[in-house]
């Protein structure tokens, strides 16, 4: 975690996608209350994963 996230860690923020963050794919999950939704979303709109994108695969991961 960088310093910025640690600091800000108190105030459960959520990484904004146009920036860099470093947090963990759980941390990220946890931060979002709909994440298994925007998951199965993702995947139905994408099922051969054409779309996807390395942080796509780390943070959000298909089912």
């Amino acid at each position: 975690m960088t310093a910025v996230e640690a600091r800000l860690a108190p105030f459960t923020p959520r990484p904004h996608w146009g920036k860099v963050f470093g947090l963990a794919p759980a941390a990220v999950a946890a931060a979002w209350p709909r994440y298994a939704d925007f998951v199965a979303l993702a995947t139905r709109l994408d099922p051969t994963g054409t779309f996807r994108t390395e942080l796509l695969d780390r943070y959000f991961p298909r089912p």
